[in-house]
């Protein structure tokens, strides 16, 4: 099986307005909290079917949280600064500028079925404002999706009989990702801007029957 590519170069300094003016990538968006300790921006450099480049802009005591890359190769590139890296098990490692750290599939674990939210949220929509819901709604899947590490699925479905009813598979890593996905700016303006388009709303939480099958529709994607 191909593995994907993950190229994150880092830039590591002290305070987040000296560093803004130092990199030569303009940060685009603030990293999650659930993620991530202090104050984290992020540039995606490059995306595309197996291959991504990310810089990430850390403020003096922040840090990334425990993750994992299944199926893929990570490398990290030290642009600027230092910081302490560390791989479960073993011992942490001082890393300055020039530094590079590759890391393979020893480095991951799948997610837990037991931890993951699955669900498909049940919408109707006021007919006068299914065109502007769309937009938001196609917005909010598409960032949480590129941004969100926790946010692994958010499929939305128009009826073909009935273009208001929409339905949208969700699939969250854990209930600390979904509640931290709710919490963010972009899901915030979905909400807020939406609230009077939406004439009904249902959640209801579903249970993988065949967990082990459902991981392979994600493998099986090229």
């Amino acid at each position: 099986m191909k593995k994907n590519l993950f190229l994150i170069l880092f830039t590591l300094v002290l305070p987040i307005t000296a560093a803004a003016q130092e990199t030569i990538f303009p940060t685009q968006f603030k990293a999650p909290a659930e993620f991530n300790t202090g104050d984290v921006h992020i540039s995606v450099l490059s995306r595309s079917e197996r291959q991504m480049t990310t810089n990430f802009l850390f403020e003096k005591g922040s840090r990334n949280s425990w993750h994992y890359h299944p199926n893929a190769t990570q490398v990290l590139m030290v642009l600027s600064g230092e910081a302490f890296y560390q791989e479960e098990g073993k011992p942490k490692q001082l890393l300055r500028k020039g530094d590079v750290v590759t890391t393979d599939e020893e480095f991951t674990r799948p997610i837990s079925n037991e931890d993951m939210i699955v669900r498909i949220a049940e919408i109707e929509v006021y007919p006068q404002y299914l065109k502007e819901y769309l937009e938001y709604a196609n917005e909010v899947d598409r960032v949480s999706v590129e941004r969100e590490p926790g946010v692994i699925c958010l499929f939305p479905m128009q009826s073909a009989e009935n273009s208001t009813t929409i339905r949208i598979l969700e699939i969250y890593a854990s209930e600390e990702a979904y509640q931290s996905h709710i919490k963010t700016d972009h899901f915030q303006k979905y909400k807020q801007g939406t609230l009077h388009m939406v004439k009904d709303l249902k959640l209801p939480s579903m249970k993988p029957l065949d967990p082990e099958t459902m991981k392979l529709i994600f493998k099986k994607q090229r």
